[in-house]
């Protein structure tokens, strides 16, 4: 049971950036959608058929640019972490992993 717990301690520091950045980012755009986005719109009063294309191009801009940050940089940050510490941690052919030795 120790080994289970020091594993999972771990594993949770190992991925702390991906973590700490997805809750960040994912909370920041909760609080633009839900407060700041309908707060403009009431600012904003009746549009024109140009001022609705334009909010309409402006969402589906914010849509895509979330769903690429959210889906695609904590990955990358896991991967260059990975292969940062492949770099520091190869001794002869071996990589040491959460205290276990991987020879390839």
């Amino acid at each position: 049971m120790q080994l289970c717990y020091l594993f999972n301690l771990q594993v949770r520091h190992q991925y702390q950036s991906a973590w700490t950045s997805a809750y960040v980012v994912g909370t920041l755009l909760s609080v633009l959608v839900a407060v700041v986005w309908p707060a403009v719109m009431l600012v904003a009063g009746v549009f024109s058929c140009s001022g609705f294309k334009t909010w309409t191009i402006l969402v589906i801009v914010l849509a895509i640019v979330s769903a690429m940050y959210l889906g695609l940089v904590p990955p990358i940050a896991e991967i260059v972490k990975v292969w940062k510490l492949s770099k520091v941690c190869k001794v002869d052919n071996c990589f040491f992993f959460l205290e276990w030795e991987i020879c390839i």
